[in-house]
């Protein structure tokens, strides 16, 4: 019995492997204005951003 499950635990695992490594035929490009954000300083103004080259964006909320 164990060995049963051992090997569907394995089939099922390989087919996730392969199903989310598969490649749809779709190449990712994005621009540059896809990263453009707009956000509301303190005083209720639109501030936009726009990065210049690799940027990490870390967006916090909180509860007060």
């Amino acid at each position: 019995m164990k060995r049963i499950l051992s090997f569907v635990l394995f089939i099922i695992l390989f087919s996730v492997i392969i199903g989310c490594s598969s490649d749809s035929g779709e190449s990712t490009s994005y621009q540059q204005e896809d990263f453009n954000i707009s956000l509301l300083n303190t005083a209720g103004e639109t501030i936009n951003i726009s990065p210049a080259g690799k940027t990490l964006y870390a967006y916090f909320t909180g509860v007060g």
